[in-house]
């Protein structure tokens, strides 16, 4: 590839507007050559410098692209005598001022102009259409963020809390979903996307296929199928896959709760998570399960059922309950 074809693609790469063609050469061009390698990795480290001031929803490729050229340009034609590494990283500092100050004057110019926020708060929860006829269901505390060029020329938005999504399948642009430190691309499926208070963020997919993936990451693109979760742990920066074996993932949404032979003690964890309200047992006996379905009912008449069921007492107070023998 030539300079400008390099640049290109790597600005692709890092913007997550590449296709699925142009993935597949520059894995191949990664692999010639550890100089290509380590030329990727330098740029890879100073764009996550720029996370903070990365907006990904307003970025303009095109725009980046000629600032970050003219940069080079006149960088070579004073510094031709200089080696490979040497260029290598001032392309790299180039690369950083350039795109930083474009991108501070694109949310300087759209921020609040051009973006488009839904929230919901304590005990609220919202469905919206997006403009692509994609529905989206927002749990409590949660935000969802696109801009009014959404739909145009791509299909991006940001999650900040928990949603469910039923993405309407369109096979010339991705739909893709950026979660904390996380990406999320389908074509057109359902999932769930939990972003937890200390950035770890979950993914239960319901139907379809889906990538999920860390910011940034082009080697672990993982795809997940129905009936699989991911979950990205912030402490390691891993993303591990597994069989979801939580069949109430979708409960603040159905208001449905499925218990089948589930232990107390996990019972009492999963009500804790539903209600905000915090449940504990006294009782160490495993054994003490539950089988039910419990559909719209509130806590106080779960506790009831569970009383009458296994018999057993519950003390109800302001800020916990507690079940004992």
């Amino acid at each position: 590839m030539t300079e400008k074809e390099t640049i290109d693609l790597i600005l692709k790469i890092l913007t997550e507007t590449a296709t699925i063609a142009e993935r597949e050469y520059f894995a191949r061009w990664l692999s010639e050559s550890s100089g290509h390698s380590t030329y990727y990795n330098q740029i890879i480290a100073i764009w996550e410098q720029l996370s903070h001031t990365y907006d990904s929803l307003v970025f303009d490729e095109a725009a980046a692209w000629e600032k970050i050229m003219a940069g080079i340009k006149r960088h070579n034609s004073k510094a031709r005598d200089l080696r490979t590494r040497y260029w290598i990283a001032a392309a790299a500092s180039i690369l950083l001022l350039c795109t930083l100050g474009f991108l501070l004057i694109i949310r300087w110019d759209d921020f609040g102009k051009n973006v488009i926020a839904y929230s919901t708060i304590n005990d609220e929860k919202k469905e919206i259409v997006l403009p692509d006829s994609t529905h989206v269901w927002l749990n409590e505390n949660t935000t969802l963020t696109l801009t009014a060029r959404y739909n145009r020329m791509q299909r991006k938005v940001d999650l900040d809390g928990e949603a469910y999504f039923e993405v309407q399948r369109d096979e010339t642009r991705s739909f893709k979903v950026r979660t904390g430190m996380t990406i999320t691309r389908v074509l057109g499926t359902s999932f769930n996307l939990r972003q937890k208070e200390n950035g770890n963020v979950s993914l239960c997919v319901k139907s379809g296929s889906v990538e999920f993936y860390r910011k940034n990451s082009f080697r672990q693109r993982d795809k997940y199928t129905a009936g699989y979760r991911g979950d990205f742990i912030v402490a390691n920066n891993q993303i591990s896959m597994k069989r979801n074996e939580d069949a109430n993932y979708l409960s603040w949404k159905t208001g449905i709760l499925t218990f089948n032979n589930t232990s107390l003690e996990e019972i009492c964890k999963i009500l804790s998570r539903y209600y905000d309200k915090k449940v504990i047992t006294t009782i160490r006996d495993h054994d003490l399960s539950l089988t039910g379905t419990f559909e719209n009912e509130t806590l106080e008449e779960i506790i009831k059922t569970i009383e009458l069921t296994l018999d057993i007492r519950a003390e109800i107070n302001a800020d916990r309950i507690t079940i004992y023998e």
